[in-house]
């Protein structure tokens, strides 16, 4: 196994900034990104980028109290993850629990709303990412890993996102397999991105959870005041970044639940390495996200810390 070094001129404590370069954007946000209207503030926030935290956080801190696990509504829908704020749960209910604000996904809104909100100087606009090829395993462990890595895999999405990998690449293997191997998870990714089809994936169920994070949050298209990379303080404190959100929402941050790696079935705090990572499958991996780390500002080459958790 291979331990990558982190390049001299790479900080997890600030990313650098990112200049738009359209004013409009092409086509309407989806999925990830979130508009607290009160506030003036619009979130991009990536499943496997801390997503969990972030959202379990705001919830919490927004209802002054209120744990989103014990919301009964929560289980409606098939989502039951705090993200999903068309639930009930982020409604205010009067004498049992009252919002400081309401939240809305951007694609709900119409879209000269979602122009005016990713381009007036009044609105804050806040960014939590991960390390692309981090970002990517823990997505493959989440939707597509077997059950022999150990890890545990939402079995119940594992076919779906099989189905939506296989209408992108059109690979017919994937219609005949249960789970795919990391090599071969990355192989689709390298398709995917040779055949110029990373946009694709955050617009379709499980796979945006490998997603472009430049594609998804339209980095190229959006000035972004603050963009907090999740290695920078998931497992110490809050980042500067982070903090100006707070700040600006009014939110405390003392009970930010900071994240955690997917946990393998033997143990949930048990850190990761038994990912047989080779320097051809990382190079894979990162081309398939290059352009998320040129995006982002982070060097290209060997960028991993040696003791990162996959």
């Amino acid at each position: 196994m291979l331990h990558f070094s982190r390049c001299a001129a790479v900080t997890y404590a600030l990313i650098c900034n990112l200049t738009p370069v359209e004013a409009e954007l092409k086509e309407p946000l989806r999925h990830s990104v979130y508009y607290i209207p009160d506030a003036k503030v619009m979130l991009c926030v990536l499943p496997k980028a801390g997503s969990s935290s972030f959202f379990h956080w705001l919830y919490n801190a927004s209802t002054e109290g209120h744990n989103w696990n014990d919301c009964p509504n929560r289980m409606d829908t098939h989502n039951v993850h705090p993200s999903n704020v068309r639930s009930k749960c982020w409604e205010s209910v009067p004498g049992e629990r009252q919002h400081k604000f309401k939240i809305f996904r951007i694609e709900d809104l119409p879209m000269d709303t979602q122009n005016e909100v990713t381009t007036s100087d009044d609105v804050f606009r806040f960014s939590l990412v991960r390390d692309p090829v981090s970002r990517a395993i823990s997505g493959w462990k989440s939707k597509l890993a077997c059950d022999s890595t150990g890890y545990i895999v939402d079995t119940r999405d594992r076919p779906i996102a099989l189905e939506e990998l296989y209408k992108i690449t059109g690979s017919p293997y994937l219609l005949n397999v249960d789970c795919l191997d990391l090599p071969e998870f990355a192989d689709e990714l390298v398709k995917i991105k040779m055949d110029g089809n990373m946009g694709l994936l955050h617009k379709r169920k499980m796979v945006d959870h490998f997603s472009s994070s430049s594609l998804t949050c339209a980095f190229s298209d959006i000035k972004y005041q603050q963009i907090a990379l999740l290695e920078s303080f998931q497992y110490t404190e809050p980042s500067v970044q982070l903090r100006y959100l707070a700040d600006r929402l009014n939110l405390s941050l003392e009970k930010f639940p900071y994240g955690h790696t997917h946990a393998s079935s033997d143990s949930e705090h048990k850190p990761h390495r038994n990912v047989n990572m080779t320097a051809e499958l990382y190079a894979k991996l990162h081309s398939a996200y290059s352009m998320d780390f040129a995006s982002l500002g982070m060097c290209i080459g060997s960028a991993l810390p040696q003791n990162y958790w996959y």
